[in-house]
């Protein structure tokens, strides 16, 4: 794939001016750990815009943007949290760490719906597909995995890269998934035609393990 060439870092107004992005700093919020990832909601039940914050001290604590008022503390994981995402119906946040787990909340409670062990390695990237309760996740142990947020399962394993993958990103429409790795590539996947059926997937693990 190659990338389309793009405006830059502007574009031109209606008077055929170059307008640029500038940034001014405008708030700032202390916090009591050091921070690895940040993430912004699209949306809540409530229509107020949260932002969530994982902390060195393996929790994760979520705020209301407008104010940065302190809204829900998660905790639960066993080293910190690397990566997380939430859906686009604002419902559930999904947190990806160091100890292997992936564990699903609930943004109205801030309760854990369900942790998974999902990789023999720390989980690296997590995120949406769509504006489904489906996402992905992709370890240090080189897998592409596919999860159902809503009945708690691995839906399926998508092995290419010859190293620990760092990250994930799928498409805006969930047609393809991105990943980029340890070993210096980009990878490409496409939805297939193809049905996944999970008990299948499960058993053709198994298979794989006793050999």
């Amino acid at each position: 794939m190659v990338p389309s060439s793009g405006a830059g870092a502007g574009s031109k107004d209606a008077g055929g001016q170059l307008a640029t992005l500038t940034l001014e700093h405008s708030r700032t919020m202390k916090l009591g750990e050091g921070a690895l990832y940040v993430r912004y909601s699209p949306t809540t039940r409530t229509d107020k815009l949260l932002v969530a914050v994982s902390l060195l001290d393996n929790t994760v604590k979520v705020f209301f943007e407008d104010t940065l008022k302190f809204f829900l503390s998660l905790y639960g994981h066993r080293l910190p949290v690397m990566s997380m995402d939430v859906s686009r119906d604002g419902t559930l946040l999904v947190t990806a760490s160091s100890d292997k787990n992936v564990k699903i909340w609930g943004l109205d409670f801030g309760d854990c719906h369900r942790s998974m062990f999902a990789h023999e390695d720390s989980v690296m990237s997590v995120k949406f597909i769509g504006r489904t309760h489906m996402f992905c996740t992709a370890g240090k142990d080189g897998l592409l995995k596919i999860w159902d947020a809503d009945r708690f399962r691995l839906v399926h394993e998508c092995r290419g890269h010859y190293g620990e993958a760092w990250a994930c990103q799928p498409s805006p429409s969930g047609t393809f998934l991105v990943t980029v790795g340890h070993d210096r590539s980009i990878r490409v996947w496409e939805r297939s035609q193809e049905q996944v059926f999970v008990d299948m997937e499960r058993e053709r693990e198994r298979d794989t393990a006793a050999d």
